[in-house]
């Protein structure tokens, strides 16, 4: 292995997916996937290696670089969108915006911010969110639907209501809380600006009235109970950015850890609701244990492991079964790596790496990290261009949702789904006792 692995593997980013001087934008498809991911790699990496540099600059010259020509939309994000206009009903619904990790919109300036340290485009990124702090000071709460009874003729006559805005880390306000934290984290003197939305969008989260739903491209628990679409990543985004929620959410995580499989897989294929209420008169239908390790931390029990490390603090009376289940989890996955038919993906969403970075410094974590450094990753041979990429919006969700039978292969400057990006992170944070997920639990 390469004894300073983390500048090789940055040279290799620029190299690959150099900065560039116009986005078009198919390119935009938000952090985990775009050069704003990787301008948010560089500073990190500043950070924690202030001395480190690459191609002789330092870190923080290749943050500005990758963010300098990011553009930021001219208007704010509109919660929905119109309808498509079709025949059919579907297609005339509102469309909700994205609003979480795959928005180019709100986490291009959310970056330029962080870079800059400059309160004037932390401004302008609660001015791209204000139409939808507005939209959650105007939805309906719970208890006012509950205390309104309209008249049989008025709510004949009423407009549709429009639906809820997404949850979820990747389309939903889970994202934007996440934002919102890591403005405050890389800014501090923007704490006061951004405690507004913060409080509003935590509020509309935890309101009865506000399922946690997502445009998830599967129906799946994974997708359901996971990091990138489901309750395991809103729950963590509430917590880790207002600590004082943790008592309210204790119930939520508690499900979630009644969903590990005994031999450690998570989540496990069948819901709750459905183990609980199925026909006393049919035996319950098994499901073995599928190698759901290629999953990966998008959603599976690596999602799990580094989500509840930085949840443990937080729940004191869940503090045994937390443990109990980073455990199990752990020693699932290091059966399934050594399994000579597991995948070998380097990447940080459903690779090994990821997988590297859900156990403790020591001989389990290096060897992750040198399964990642294999011959067997699909090889990076092509560097980005301005005006190519190998993602759309939609299937930038698909893969960073480790949808894998779409097909869709990652570009060189994707921070989640590519060896490069990804192995400079995990190398960037290995000699930490509990290294956190970029994009997810590091601020």
């Amino acid at each position: 292995m390469d004894p300073h692995p983390l500048p090789t593997y940055l040279s290799k980013v620029l190299a690959l997916s150099p900065p560039q001087s116009t986005h078009p934008p198919s390119t935009l498809t938000g952090p985990l996937t775009s050069h704003t991911g990787l301008a948010y790699l560089f500073l990190a990496v500043s950070a924690d290696h202030p001395r480190l540099q690459v191609h002789s600059y330092p870190a923080i010259h290749w943050a500005r670089a990758y963010i300098s020509n990011i553009p930021t939309p001219s208007a704010p994000i509109t919660p929905f969108a119109p309808g498509g206009g079709d025949d059919d009903d579907d297609d005339d619904r509102p469309s909700p915006a994205v609003l979480g990790l795959l928005s180019d919109g709100l986490a291009g300036p959310a970056v330029r911010a962080c870079v800059t340290k400059d309160l004037a485009h932390v401004r302008v990124f609660l001015a791209l969110l204000a139409q939808v702090v507005e939209y959650i000071l105007s939805a309906p709460t719970a208890a006012a639907a509950s205390s309104s009874s309209p008249s049989p003729a008025a709510a004949l006559h009423a407009p549709s209501p429009l639906p809820p805005l997404p949850t979820c880390l990747l389309h939903g306000l889970a994202g934007t809380l996440y934002l919102l934290r890591l403005i405050r984290h890389w800014v501090p003197s923007s704490a006061p600006l951004v405690s507004r939305a913060i409080v509003h969008v935590s509020d509309y989260l935890l309101s009865p009235s506000t399922p946690w739903t997502c445009p998830s491209p599967s129906s799946s628990p994974a997708d359901r109970h996971g990091v990138s679409h489901g309750v395991l990543g809103t729950l963590t985004q509430l917590v880790l950015t207002t600590p004082p929620l943790a008592p309210s959410l204790a119930p939520r995580l508690s499900a979630l850890l009644d969903l590990q499989l005994p031999d450690g897989d998570w989540p496990s294929p069948r819901d709750q609701q459905q183990q609980h209420h199925h026909d006393d008169d049919d035996p319950p239908e098994t499901h073995a244990s599928a190698p759901s390790g290629g999953v990966g931390f998008t959603s599976g029990p690596q999602g799990l492991v580094i989500s509840l490390l930085s949840l443990r603090p937080f729940f004191p009376a869940l503090q045994d079964r937390i443990d109990e289940a980073v455990r199990r989890a752990r020693e699932f996955l290091w059966a399934w790596v050594r399994d000579p038919g597991s995948s070998r993906e380097a990447n940080l969403f459903r690779g090994v790496l990821g997988t590297a970075l859900a156990f403790p410094k020591g001989p389990q974590r290096t060897r992750f990290l040198a399964l990642a450094a294999s011959p067997s990753p699909p090889p990076e041979t092509q560097p980005s261009s301005s005006t190519t990429t190998a993602f759309t919006t939609s299937t930038a969700a698909e893969v960073a949702a480790a949808a894998a039978a779409a097909g869709v292969a990652a570009t060189p400057g994707s921070l989640m789904t590519s060896p490069s990006p990804g192995s400079a992170w995990a190398h960037s944070v290995s000699e930490r006792e509990l290294p956190r997920m970029i994009l997810y639990n590091d601020v």
